[in-house]
């Protein structure tokens, strides 16, 4: 496949997060939870691939990915199993930890702000730093997403652009993006 995969599972990418958020180091860490559309996306978009490789964690999002990667690499997933971990998943366990700042970009309009709302009524310790449906994957609305997010107290930012924006906008923003932690 050409894109680097994570061993592990749910716990390790949760135990990966917890560790970057409590880093002194003010560096933003990129997570992608690669799914199968990903891997055949990138096989003809360069730029995506390069971005894809560069993260700093990837998680197997699909059963595909998880089949495919036992089948190309059966060493490496015997000693340490590979398991699947969907966005959603990830979500799910930033939510538990509580406030830990998370801030939610893009979307259709109102579903950022819908998604905070389910996110705090399942768990009432959730807290979201802030949301915002109104840029897009377009470098012209980096700056005031960039801007929004800034003015949060988010440690985390979710951003759902949709393949290849939300990968490509987050390549191109990591440096800007600091004191953020994943």
């Amino acid at each position: 496949m050409g894109l680097p995969i994570d061993p592990g599972g749910a716990e390790d990418a949760v135990r990966w997060m917890e560790s970057t958020l409590g880093s002194s180091v003010p560096r933003c860490r990129h997570l992608v939870t690669l799914n199968p559309e990903y891997v055949m996306m990138a096989r003809h978009d360069p730029d995506f691939r390069s971005s894809l490789q560069r993260a700093d964690r990837t998680t197997a999002d699909g059963i595909g990915v998880v089949l495919a990667a036992r089948w190309l690499w059966p060493a490496e997933t015997h000693k340490r199993p590979l398991e699947r971990v969907t966005g959603v998943d990830l979500v799910e366990h930033i939510a538990r930890l509580g406030p830990a700042g998370v801030f939610l970009l893009g979307g259709a309009p109102g579903v950022a702000a819908g998604a905070a709302a389910r996110l705090m009524h399942r768990w009432p310790g959730f807290v979201p730093a802030g949301s915002w449906d109104g840029g897009s994957a377009d470098p012209v609305d980096d700056r005031e997403s960039l801007e929004r997010i800034g003015q949060s107290a988010a440690r985390v930012v979710l951003v759902a652009y949709g393949a290849p924006g939300q990968i490509l906008w987050i390549a191109r923003n990591q440096d800007a993006l600091g004191r953020q932690g994943v």
